[in-house]
């Protein structure tokens, strides 16, 4: 883990630390079981594993929890994601919570912690060719889901040195780009919160990248 994406952690966790713990959580039995309850109540915040908080975090706001639950919750859900890409609820879904919780209604510093968490796994996702556009493509449409400003994002991604993520993500979405929707199934439903993203991959400074480096790739 970095110490960029440790500092966000902490910082998420230091604007939500007003946030009491729940004394009981409403939910369907079918959904989270009572014995789960349990364990999430009496388990510190930090201590809570992924395992423990999968039911639970997916479930939240449809069918277990409420509002202040999440804030409660979220510094933890949120750390997982960034560290287990493979964590059920995807990274998708986490952040989608945050539309369903009114989340820019929350105090300014909650607000800038949990986009500075996610901007810092942003831009530790960059780094790694592997996974790179994987990484890209889960948090873009994420935030778009979560009603975030995704400009800044998009800026970022169109830096010189982050060209090889720019193309590979491109491609990722370039046959569903042609009929103007996205790849990802997450935006299923989602069609206007796709738009600034359609939009800024179809512009003549993201195309002119593409051009050239299909150029180099395919001759």
């Amino acid at each position: 883990m970095s110490s960029t994406v440790a500092s966000a952690i902490n910082e998420l966790y230091a604007a939500f630390s007003s946030q009491r713990k729940p004394s009981r959580i409403d939910a369907c039995p079918c959904c989270v079981p009572a014995n789960e309850f349990c364990t999430l109540l009496n388990t510190p915040l930090r201590k809570l594993t992924a395992e423990q908080l999968s039911a639970f975090a997916s479930s939240l706001l449809l069918t277990a929890g409420n509002e202040r639950d999440l804030r409660y919750f979220f510094p933890r859900i949120l750390e997982i994601s960034i560290h287990d890409r493979h964590w059920w609820p995807d990274r998708e879904v986490v952040l989608e919570k945050l539309a369903l919780g009114h989340w820019q209604t929350w105090p300014d510093r909650e607000q800038a912690a949990v986009i500075g968490a996610v901007e810092a796994a942003f831009h530790a996702g960059l780094q790694d060719p592997s996974d790179g556009a994987w990484n890209i493509d889960a948090w873009l449409c994420g935030l778009a889901l979560a009603g975030a400003d995704v400009r800044p994002f998009l800026a970022t991604l169109a830096e010189p040195q982050n060209e090889g993520v720019l193309f590979a993500y491109y491609e990722f979405n370039s046959a569903p780009l042609q009929k103007g929707k996205l790849e990802n199934s997450f935006w299923s439903g989602n069609r206007e919160a796709q738009q600034p993203i359609i939009a800024w991959l179809k512009s003549a400074p993201v195309q002119q990248v593409v051009t050239r480096l299909q150029q180099l790739k395919y001759g």
